[in-house]
């Protein structure tokens, strides 16, 4: 059984509750950087030390208490990690804020500081910073924010380049993230408008659409709920009976409006944890060892336990462990330069407000005095050099402007490559982690070679015969269909672009690094359960193939489009529809296919 080990809404009310019993008023003594998407706060007050995890790693985002200590990982001291030692270390937990239904958690913290007047030694008032955590998936977050509003820094920053509509940048005004456009299940209203629904949706199963559409809903509560309201997770939404389908979401979200106790279990199956959640997983039963615990981060911290990898077939570590780590080292070197880039456009300020600063200095020309270091125009000043006269002065900030110009033109498109050979480098590395045989291995080496992410072992050497390329994969669907599936960045190019047919349809797990999956239909219209086997081999070879719950990307091959200046198997496609399956592997095992 695949795991399903999602930290939604109701997870986070559960943990929420959680933090107010025991961390209120607790005082900060330490502040941990574990790696570069994790933090520890060590917390003492109300009888005893307490560790907060806070984790923004894309495949197991949470926050949680902890009995363990983590060992440190990273010896890098970041902005943040620097700035949560000033302004957080030392300081008290005022308030644990949740938006309702929302999977966002706000800690506010006020911290001591000494009064300037040494002599009276008057108690100055509290710096208040709010630390907010963003705990949604692969758009994790953990942003530390000023008490009127400003970002101070962030785990992970987001320039107006990557996220224009919302970037995290130090010094800019955080705006929380968009509210979900789903149904509220407290509201009256909401059960009339799902009643409407299932006639025009009749292949729906109920968890599918409360999954889809009630607002802070996860697939695992949504066949909780299915299963507590019908006796099956996967009941049709259309025979739903709507008055027990309410009275099983009331239920489930009573703790979180206080009017009834958490009930956190996990489910075993085999050695791991496969799910876990703030009530008892009823819908696992029979299929699990569902166990209470009694408390939800402790739930949590069970199912972060890290699981033995499973061996590949026919592939030692030995094989593929060279692959990985040149991929990393050419990873970190694009990451320095892509760094770099933005340092220096950084740098270079508004080219703008330089052209402004050097045409001002022009006009009032005749009031600057000689050795005048500052000209002040309607509240806005600008530097002066003293030793300069006002010509050479304007002069400077025209040469500043120029650069600051270019490189405004000329970044933006390198950041560009740099993000694009990224995607590249993650596609190829979570493909080399999937590699079964050591043909693929070898495959795969020689692509990394021939794109210089691996130095050739013998250039000098004639080879003989064609360089080998990792071969897709063609594995049976149901109803008569054949899905093709990438075993590399130019495996994936060769699916999509050589073997598929415009009319067939073309799967890929959505914003994750992965394999191309294509299906040849010859023309049919394709079945609903050949596309759910289809997108579940998509998830399965793509990075979320241990995540409980993955949203596969479907559209006809027609419209797909090689990436302009891009790598091998990036695209661009519109016209795609979502579905949301469990990962699988194929079954029977595939064969190579030219």
């Amino acid at each position: 059984m695949k795991p399903t080990l999602s930290f939604d809404a109701l997870t986070l009310h559960a943990v929420t509750d959680e933090l107010r019993a025991t961390i209120l008023g607790a005082r900060v003594q330490k502040i941990v950087l574990v790696d570069p998407q994790t933090l520890v706060l060590e917390l003492y007050g109300r009888g005893g030390r307490r560790q907060l995890l806070i984790s923004c790693d894309p495949h197991a985002a949470r926050v949680c208490l902890t009995d363990s200590r983590p060992s440190r990982t990273s010896e890098t001291v970041t902005p943040l990690l620097l700035l949560l030692r000033k302004y957080v270390r030392g300081g008290r937990v005022e308030a644990v804020v949740q938006p309702p239904l929302e999977r966002l958690l706000e800690l506010h913290f006020a911290t001591p500081r000494d009064s300037p007047d040494s002599e009276h030694r008057v108690p100055a008032s509290p710096v208040r910073v709010r630390l907010i955590i963003e705990v949604m998936g692969r758009r994790s977050n953990a942003i530390l924010v000023s008490d009127d509003g400003a970002i101070v820094d962030a785990l992970r920053r987001a320039s107006r380049q990557k996220n224009p509509v919302r970037p995290i940048l130090p010094h800019l005004r955080y705006d929380p993230p968009p509210p979900q456009d789903r149904l509220d299940p407290w509201s009256d209203d909401t059960w009339d408008r799902l009643r409407e629904l299932p006639p025009g949706q009749p292949e729906k199963t109920l968890a599918e659409l409360l999954g889809e559409r009630l607002r802070g809903f996860s697939p695992l509560l949504a066949r909780e709920a299915s299963f507590r309201a019908v006796g099956q997770p996967g009941a049709s939404a259309a025979t739903a009976d709507w008055p027990g389908v309410r009275a099983a979401v009331a239920e489930l979200l009573a703790p979180a409006r206080g009017q009834a106790l958490w009930s956190p279990s996990v489910a075993r199956w085999g050695e791991g944890v496969v799910a876990f959640a703030a009530y008892r997983l009823r819908h696992l039963k029979g299929e699990c060892a569902v166990m209470d615990v009694d408390h939800i981060s402790a739930a949590i911290e069970l199912a972060h336990v890290p699981r033995p990898s499973t061996p590949m077939s026919g592939v030692t570590p030995h094989l593929i462990a060279p692959l990985l780590q040149g991929i990393d080292a050419r990873r970190s070197s694009v990451e320095r330069r892509r760094a770099a880039l933005i340092r220096a456009r950084e740098a270079a300020g508004d080219p703008d407000e330089l052209r402004h600063a050097g045409e001002t200095i022009l006009g009032f020309a005749h009031a600057i005095e000689p050795g005048q270091e500052l000209l002040d125009v309607d509240g806005r000043p600008i530097r002066l050099d003293p030793t300069m006269n006002p010509i050479e002065n304007a002069q400077r900030y025209f040469r500043e402007y120029r650069k600051a110009r270019d490189a405004s033109r000329n970044v933006p498109q390198l950041v560009g490559q740099a993000d694009r050979e990224l995607a590249y480098l993650d596609e190829m590395r979570t493909l080399t982690e999937f590699a079964d045989n050591p043909d693929r291995v070898r495959g795969l080496r020689a692509e990394l070679t021939s794109t210089r992410v691996l130095a050739d072992r013998a250039p000098e050497r004639r080879r003989r015969g064609p360089v080998p390329s990792a071969r897709p994969l063609s594995l049976p669907l149901a109803d008569g269909f054949t899905a093709l599936v990438g075993t590399s960045a130019q495996s994936n190019e060769r699916v999509t672009f050589d073997l598929a047919s415009q009319e067939d349809v073309w799967l890929h797990a959505r914003q994750l690094p992965g394999a191309h999956v294509v299906v040849r239909t010859a023309g049919r219209p394709l079945s609903r359960p050949a596309l759910i086997e289809a997108a579940q081999l998509a998830a399965h070879f793509s990075r979320g193939r241990d995540s409980g719950r993955v949203a596969v990307d479907w559209t006809l091959r027609k419209h797909v489009r090689k990436l302009r200046k891009g790598p091998p198997g990036l695209v661009t496609y519109v016209d795609e529809q979502t579905v949301d399956v469990a990962p699988q592997p194929p079954s029977p095992p595939g064969t190579g296919s030219g």
